[in-house]
C-alpha cells in the first residue's frame, strides 16, 4: 500500500493492533501527535486516550492508557498497558470505576500512588469519550 507505514499497537496481553495503516493520531504527553508515511523518527510517551486509525481510507478509533511510542523508518510500535475498541467498553463499568477511583484519590498515601491512579481514571474518562464521540 502505497503512502501507508506498519503500525503495532502492543499491550502485555496482546497484539492489540497491527497492519499497514495512511495515519494514526495519539495523545502524547506533549499533545496530540499525528503520525504518517515518512514521519521522523521519535521516541516519546503516550497519555491516556483515544487513538485514531486510518486503515485503507476506513476510520477507526480507539482507547489506549499510558505508555510509549516508537517511530521507526519501517514500524511505528505503540506500547501501552492497555487499549479497547469502542464494543469492548461499557459504559456502566467505566462511569462506576471513575466513582471508585475519585474516592480512592482522596486517600491516596504516595505520589506512586497518586500517579497511579489519575492515569487509571485518565483512561476512564477516555472510555466514555469514545462511546459519546459523534463524528
Amino acid at each position: 500500500m502505497r503512502n501507508s507505514f506498519m503500525l503495532e499497537i502492543i499491550t502485555p496481553e496482546k497484539i492489540f493492533f497491527s497492519g499497514d495503516v495512511e495515519e494514526m493520531i495519539i495523545n502524547a504527553s506533549s499533545g496530540e501527535v499525528e503520525i504518517m508515511h515518512h514521519t521522523l523518527p521519535m521516541v516519546t510517551n503516550i497519555a491516556p486516550g483515544l487513538i485514531s486509525i486510518v486503515q485503507n481510507g476506513r476510520k477507526m478509533e480507539a482507547v489506549c492508557s499510558d505508555g510509549f511510542m516508537r517511530v521507526g523508518d519501517s514500524v511505528t510500535s505503540v506500547l501501552v498497558k492497555g487499549c479497547k475498541w469502542p464494543y469492548e467498553i461499557s459504559e456502566k463499568d467505566a462511569g462506576s470505576e471513575i466513582k471508585i477511583l475519585n474516592e480512592r484519590i482522596k486517600n491516596v498515601q504516595s505520589v506512586g500512588e497518586y500517579k497511579t491512579l489519575k492515569a487509571k481514571l485518565a483512561m476512564a474518562i477516555a472510555q466514555l469519550k469514545v462511546l459519546h464521540r459523534k463524528d
